[in-house]
Formats: C-alpha cells, sequence, structure tokens
C-alpha cells in the first residue's frame, strides 16, 4: 500500500543540452503546453461570440504581455528594491499581473455594453487558471520546490539536489541515485538506498569503505539541503554494501531514511485545476461576469491556505507581494456584490 502514497522523486529536469548556453526542461515544455491551451480555449470561446481568430490572437497576446510586466512591475516594487538587477529576476507577483490583465480589459471594452466587459472578464479568467494549473505543476518538475514534512505516509521524498549534491562534491563518486525500498518505515519516512557508482580509478575495496565511513557520511549528517531529504544516524555506524560489477567498476548502496514531505505544488495545481472545471461546468448556469469573480476570489484564497499550510518557508510572496493580494481579494469580492449592477448594458 505504501507504493501507492509515498514515492522518490528523483528526475533530470533537462530534456536537451546545447553545450553550455541552453537546456531545455520539462518545465518549460508544460508551461508551453499549458499557454497553447490557455489560448485555444481563449479562441473557441470569444468564437461564439462572433471574434474573429486575428482579433483573439492579438487580445491573448496583449493580455499575456501585459500580466507578465505588471507581475513584473510589482513584484520590483513590493520587493522594496530599486536595484536594477532585480528586473533581471524570474520572479512575478501573481496579484500584479492579474490587476493588469483586468485593467486591460476594462480599458479594451470602456466604450461597449457591460456584457462585452464580462465575457471577456469570464473569458480571460478561465485562460488565466487553466494556464495557471499547468505553470503550478511544472514547478514540481524543478528542483527546491518541496513543501514541509508530513507527518503522514503521504509524501515524496524530493533527491534532486541530494544527488547532484554528492555527485559534485565527492571527486570519487560518478553518479548517485537514491531508491525507495519496500519496507515501511515510521511515519513521515520511507527507507531508501543510496546508489554510488564510484569513479573509474577507485579499484580498492577498502579505501571506498574508509570514504564512505568518513567523508561521505559527515556530508550526509551536516549538509543541510541533503539532510531535508535524506538522513542517517549520525550515532550507529553507517550501514552499506560494496561491491564489483563486471567491469570491475565499484558500487556501493547505502542505508538510509527518506524525509517525506508534502508535494505543494502539485496540490495547488489540482485545486486550479478543480476550481476551473467547476466553473466551466457551471457556466452557462452563473450570470456573466460572476465566474471572473469567483475565479479570482478563489484561485487568491485557495492558493495562500495551501501555501500556509504545506509550504516548506511560509512566504506571502508565493501568492502575491505582501497587502495585493488582500487589495485584490477584497476588489473581487466587491464586483461580485455589484455585479447585477454591472450586467446591465449601457444605453446607446
Amino acid at each position: 500500500m505504501l507504493d501507492f502514497i509515498s514515492f522518490v522523486w528523483s528526475t533530470d529536469p533537462g530534456i536537451l543540452e546545447l553545450g553550455s548556453f541552453f537546456t531545455l526542461h520539462w518545465s518549460v515544455l508544460v508551461v508551453g503546453l499549458g499557454l497553447f491551451l490557455a489560448f485555444e480555449l481563449f479562441y473557441r470561446t470569444l468564437s461564439k461570440e462572433s471574434f474573429p481568430k486575428k482579433k483573439s490572437e492579438l487580445l491573448f497576446g496583449a493580455g499575456l504581455l501585459i500580466s507578465l510586466i505588471g507581475a513584473k512591475i510589482c513584484a520590483t516594487i513590493f520587493k522594496g528594491s530599486s536595484n536594477i538587477d532585480n528586473l533581471t529576476e524570474i520572479e512575478f507577483s501573481l496579484s500584479g499581473g492579474i490587476l493588469f490583465l483586468l485593467a486591460f480589459c476594462i480599458f479594451l471594452t470602456k466604450k461597449s455594453p457591460r456584457t462585452q466587459l464580462l465575457n471577456l472578464l469570464d473569458t480571460a479568467v478561465f485562460s488565466l487558471l487553466l494556464f495557471l494549473t499547468f505553470q503550478q505543476a511544472s514547478l514540481f518538475l524543478e528542483p527546491g520546490n518541496w513543501g514541509k514534512q508530513t507527518e503522514s505516509k503521504f509524501g515524496v521524498v524530493f533527491t534532486n539536489e541530494a544527488e547532484s549534491i554528492l555527485a559534485g562534491v565527492f571527486d570519487k563518486i560518478d553518479t548517485v541515485q537514491i531508491k525507495k525500498i519496500e519496507n515501511i518505515a515510521d511515519v513521515g519516512q520511507v527507507p531508501v538506498s543510496i546508489n554510488i557508482d564510484f569513479i573509474d580509478e577507485l579499484k580498492d575495496q577498502q579505501e571506498a569503505e574508509t570514504f564512505l565511513n568518513k567523508d561521505f557520511k559527515k556530508s550526509i549528517v551536516f549538509y543541510e539541503v541533503f539532510n531535508q531529504h535524506v538522513r542517517v544516524d549520525s550515532v550507529k555506524p553507517l550501514e552499506f554494501s560494496i561491491n564489483k560489477v563486471e567491469n570491475q567498476k565499484l558500487q556501493a548502496e547505502v542505508k538510509a531514511i527518506g524525509i517525506l514531505r508534502h508535494p505543494t505544488m502539485l496540490y495547488k495545481a489540482l485545486f486550479i485545476l478543480i476550481v476551473f472545471t467547476a466553473l466551466i461546468y457551471y457556466r452557462n448556469k452563473l450570470p456573466k461576469g460572476m465566474a471572473a469573480g469567483l475565479g479570482i476570489l478563489l484561485l487568491l484564497l485557495g492558493l495562500t491556505t495551501l501555501n500556509f499550510l504545506f509550504a516548506n518557508k511560509f512566504s506571502w510572496d508565493v501568492v502575491s507581494e505582501n497587502s495585493l493580494s488582500l487589495i485584490l481579494f477584497s476588489a473581487s469580492a466587491f464586483y461580485l456584490v455589484k455585479l447585477p449592477e454591472l450586467s446591465v448594458s449601457k444605453s446607446s
């Protein structure tokens, strides 16, 4: 049963490397797929309102660009730093992006009937939720995105960084892979084995044993990033076995304990997907514009709650920048209250 509720997550985030200049990551492909599907939804929804495809493409592209610019501006402002280097960082404010997107929609339809504004807002929020589902899922594919340690038997042992650390720090190690052992451990933990391939030059088994008992064990115990995911008893002797493969290369299998953590990004992706699916299902039963207000309201509330409950280091920056999320949350609630008035078209 444990196999289905806990697992070791160890995968290379890169798909293709072109020298030392460019690496294509799985997360980029997932985000790209999310963008494509978000546009298809945007286009097909607006086509029912007699929007031409070229106009839909222009609106989607302009909305995306404005959202990214707005998100970056708000992130830079609320970081409290005027350093120009901050502009090169890939840090965005979700609330800032949404505010600029809504402002764009309002500006675009300011001389149009209110129903057109509400239709555009609903369509924009549908596409936003679909894209954010893939965007959050893509973060799970990148090292460094893990949640709090779980106190149950459900969770993930994140090993990407742990493996990279061991393979990069020691010149005696060629490759490292951490695998799950099919035994049940204590709650929040799962037995793992650290499988090590030594370099070809290391032929002496005694030298390998000495290395594991001293330098290797010391690093596992005291290296903070590694210790957050895989641990050994600092008092007891290290449990391991060493053998030679057919080409006389030494391999070692070290017993350790994997620390189960919450896959917070997957929780967020699943939550956004549920909100998106519910709003799409009930869109014909909801008044025009209500899906937009409910979508933003539930998005910010849900992501903030999940981040508070499961994120490894809770920070309001993950959802938005400081009070910006609260402002947008309050504005969305006010918008829903005023929706009946907005639903009446302007008289010509």
